[in-house]
């Protein structure tokens, strides 16, 4: 009786074990889809050069008027174009964290990546697999994104 007992135990630790172990790997695979989710809406949500360069030409224009009292305004706005282009990336920079961010808890909350708009496939599932896999041969199944010919990674859709 005793062994039957034991042997029963040992059964139910193995599945528990089991069960936790997958559980995990859900988790994990859980977290890089949305990781990559909202890597990729970060990316087309920020308006990087937009910041950068409204930066450069504001920053210009405020050291060529600050220049121009020390005679000086072509070295000013040379200085505020490099100090506001610098100061557009920061912001740039925080706006794509605070995407990300938003995107990336949002799909935890849901547990799964929203789906893609304007058709195509879900993100993750087999058929979006098979698709980005024959469509583009520098596609990585493990992240979602592919290489263009440019040399810019693109999440598939």
């Amino acid at each position: 009786m005793a062994y039957k007992l034991g042997k029963s135990a040992l059964a139910i630790a193995i599945a528990f074990v089991g069960l936790s172990m997958m559980a995990v790997d859900a988790s994990a695979q859980s977290h890089r889809r949305c990781d990559a989710y909202a890597r990729d809406y970060a990316n087309r949500a920020t308006n990087t050069g937009g910041n950068v360069a409204g930066g450069a030409v504001g920053g210009a224009i405020v050291g060529g008027v600050i220049g121009s009292v020390t005679g000086s305004w072509g070295r000013g706005a040379a200085i505020g174009s490099g100090v506001g282009a610098i100061a557009g990336a920061g912001k740039s920079s925080g706006d794509w964290n605070r995407n990300y961010r938003r995107a990336y808890d949002d799909c935890m909350r849901r547990g799964r990546a929203p789906r893609v708009r304007g058709g195509g496939y879900e993100p993750w599932t087999p058929a979006w697999h098979d698709y980005c896999s024959r469509k583009y041969r520098s596609f990585n199944p493990r992240t979602g994104y592919y290489t263009t010919y440019s040399g810019r990674k693109r999440f598939c859709r």
